[in-house]
């Protein structure tokens, strides 16, 4: 961790020639740290090391699309810093995402001629119970989902600042990414369509449907269970359990 990041991303790339596999390695190897288990020094390290762009996460005066953009630079590698809203772990349905809380930083990499989506914070952990249960942790572990995810996909919980970011024919307003339903990885793993409702929030007075769609290669592989539950205070009396699936 003491040692330059000029010869950490050298010792990472020098067998590789393409960009892909490059990019690739940089993600894995930092997705593969575990912030909590790092040995760094408490007062501030050279600038030049590795161990000081850590200090500076730990430290909340840095992050992982700034890390993983220096990275990138000393790899050669065009890779932009993308400023923007955030449907992550502090998100409930419905909310607005202009409180400050759902900011966040994120990366793309021109790979072939291609700008590709990722986010390293989001690939290199996730939000768990503590071993207590008391309060919610950090869970280090590779999450692979959110490297070079497809736009289509990523605008469902990353809202660029500047639409272009987007990287999609037609880009959506803020409104409509805060309008619009909230579906996470697992919805995309399963190769899913959702035919609607689209909004993440739906009102109706007696009954309504939502339609979803999987090919029929997948289908036979996966059994459903709808979970209900309210988000209020009000009694639960009215909320019919009835689906057809």
């Amino acid at each position: 961790m003491k040692q330059p990041i000029q010869k950490l991303v050298t010792f990472l790339t020098k067998d590789l020639e393409e960009t892909l596999p490059k990019v690739r390695i940089l993600f894995r190897w930092v997705t593969a740290q575990s912030l909590d288990q790092l040995s760094i020094q408490q007062n501030e390290p050279a600038h030049d090391s590795v161990q000081y762009q850590f200090w500076r996460i730990k430290n909340l005066k840095g992050n992982y699309a700034q890390l993983f953009s220096l990275l990138c630079s000393y790899a050669h590698i065009p890779c932009i810093i993308i400023s923007g809203r955030l449907k992550g772990s502090s998100y409930s349905i419905g909310e607005s995402v202009e409180d400050a809380k759902h900011y966040g930083e994120w990366n793309a990499v021109l790979i072939d001629g291609s700008w590709r989506l990722l986010n390293v914070f989001w690939g290199t952990c996730t939000e768990g119970p503590s071993d207590d249960n008391s309060e919610k942790k950090l869970v280090y572990c590779c999450d692979n989902n959110y490297f070079l995810t497809d736009p289509d996909q990523f605008i469902y919980t990353h809202f660029p600042d500047e639409d272009r970011w987007q990287l999609r024919d037609r880009p959506i307003s803020q409104e409509e990414f805060t309008n619009q339903a909230l579906l996470k990885d697992r919805f995309f793993d399963m190769n899913l369509k959702l035919n609607g409702p689209h909004e993440c929030v739906v009102y109706h007075e007696k009954e309504v449907s939502f339609s979803f769609e999987m090919s029929e290669e997948t289908q036979s592989n996966f059994w459903f269970l709808a979970l209900l539950s309210s988000y209020d205070d009000g009694p639960r009396n009215d909320l019919k359990r009835y689906f057809e699936i």
